[in-house]
């Protein structure tokens, strides 16, 4: 009864504006001409599948752009590269209220004049959350530098850009490293991944994040490049960030070796860090680079850590020094992947002793093809009695 066409006149527009803006839809805007007038196109979500609708969305948005709060966008892979031209997009520089945007974006060759329409969304004065998925675009090192003049939106506070399978290599890694200089940035997802060239200088280039002065949550997927140690250790000076309490590091596929690990496990000293992911997959760090890393149990506000050292050459002895993770004062979620890594019944059964962590209360572990028999499943069976778990 509430929302008749009536009532519709007798709530000033800043508490329609309000109870909009409470369920994110543009639904009140559809019950009659005085709301559509009042509140405008303020969300617009959704996916486009073809050729028309592609046609149709952009200047709908560009017409909408005064009101528009919200835009949530996602175009199927299966419409033609050649038919999704991003251009109008930039036009929402000058929307005033736009506050996030979305877009899905994978695999549609909008290459490096793309990537600079979509970098005047850093232009929109209110704009606080931008995600964009540019996976597999063509947009290459001139495309990633042109991105990273997001650094100057005074707003920006969550920006998350998806860069794989992109040519981008270490010029475009120093490129984005200038993300540092954005004033507002307190989260920031850089992927990389299946570049093949990111190695060493653009890996060492990212770790200048750490001067970002509001960043508390970082995540780098560098996977499939050619990072090695000397990049691995370059990254490690992240542990030098004031403020970063969540980080997470891809660098599977790497030639990441036991010099890699040993130079990651400083990031222990980082002063705030609470939450900690090392993707460590397809990179022999061996027995003594998971010795290194089991020193994580030293990190005093570390509450949360997940390890994936698939297929790293572990064995049985860097299972038993994983198994030291116990000591943590404070970690209450642990997860680590050892698959395939050889770590026999001996190795799960130092693993068990993982019970014994006095605070652990999530415990996950991936042991699948490690030829482990009833003995070692038995041990492990034991974690079931954990107190705390």
């Amino acid at each position: 009864i509430f929302f008749r066409p009536a009532m519709a006149l007798q709530l000033p527009a800043e508490v329609w504006g309000r109870i909009a803006g409470f369920v994110q839809s543009d639904s009140l805007s559809h019950v009659c001409r005085s709301l559509a007038d009042c509140l405008g196109r303020r969300y617009l979500k959704g996916r486009c599948t073809s050729k028309a609708g592609a046609n149709t969305l952009m200047p709908l948005i560009t017409r909408h752009r005064a009101s528009l709060r919200v835009l949530e966008l996602t175009f199927a892979e299966d419409v033609t590269t050649h038919d999704i031209d991003v251009q109008p997009l930039a036009a929402l520089k000058d929307a005033a209220s736009l506050r996030t945007v979305t877009l899905g974006l994978r695999s549609h060759s909008i290459a490096a004049g793309g990537a600079r329409a979509l970098a005047a969304l850093g232009h929109a004065p209110a704009l606080r959350t931008l995600t964009l998925n540019l996976f597999s675009n063509s947009v290459g090192d001139s495309g990633a530098e042109t991105l990273a003049a997001l650094k100057d939106s005074h707003s920006l506070c969550t920006l998350a850009i998806d860069l794989g399978a992109n040519s981008v290599g270490d010029h475009g890694a120093e490129a984005l490293a200038a993300l540092k200089d954005a004033p507002s940035l307190q989260t920031l997802s850089i992927s990389l991944a299946a570049n093949s060239t990111v190695g060493p200088r653009g890996a060492r280039a990212l770790a200048a994040l750490k001067e970002a002065p509001s960043l508390h949550t970082l995540k780098i997927d560098l996977g499939r490049n050619a990072v090695g140690d000397s990049g691995a250790q370059g990254l490690a000076a992240l542990q030098d960030a004031p403020a970063l309490h969540t980080l997470a590091l891809s660098l599977g596929y790497n030639s990441v070796g036991d010099i890699g690990a040993r130079a990651l496990a400083g990031l222990r000293s980082a002063p705030s860090l609470h939450t900690l992911t090392l993707d460590l997959w397809w990179n022999a760090i061996g027995p003594s680079g998971a010795q290194a890393l089991a020193a994580l149990k030293d990190a005093p506000s570390l509450h949360t850590l997940t390890l994936d050292c698939e297929s790293g050459a572990v064995g049985v002895s860097g299972a038993q020094s994983l198994a030291t993770l116990k000591d943590a004062p404070s970690l209450h979620s642990l997860t680590i992947n050892l698959r395939r890594n050889s770590i026999g019944d001996v190795g799960a059964q130092a693993l068990a002793a993982l019970k014994h962590a006095p605070s652990l209360r999530t415990l996950a572990l991936n042991l699948e093809f490690n030829l482990i028999s009833d003995n070692g499943a038995e041990a492990l069976a034991a974690l079931t009695d954990a107190v705390s778990l």
